[in-house]
């Protein structure tokens, strides 16, 4: 058994800035909200839809984190398909 006490990490000094930045976001999520809330008219090829404009800006984002996820995992399996096979070593 060792007698020497535990080292631990110092202690940050300061403002702890991860609440405080959630809040910000919070903030600005809200009132984001608050100032789109007009309907916006969105013309495809063959229909129309009305939504409000933070309905479309939502659906949009949530499309690109999708695509974002999956696009780079798609992209390698392409790659790895694609590629032949390397000649078996002597």
């Amino acid at each position: 058994m060792s007698t020497l006490p535990e080292k631990r990490p110092p202690e940050p000094e300061g403002p702890v800035w991860k609440p405080i930045l959630l809040v910000a976001a919070g903030i600005y999520t809200v009132v984001f909200l608050i100032l789109n809330n007009d309907e916006v008219q969105i013309s495809f090829v063959f229909f129309k839809i009305k939504t409000s404009a933070i309905f479309l800006v939502l659906v949009s984002m949530a499309l690109g984190a999708l695509l974002a996820l999956a696009g780079p995992s798609w992209l390698r399996r392409r790659r790895t398909k694609s590629q032949p096979a390397s000649p078996p070593s002597p």
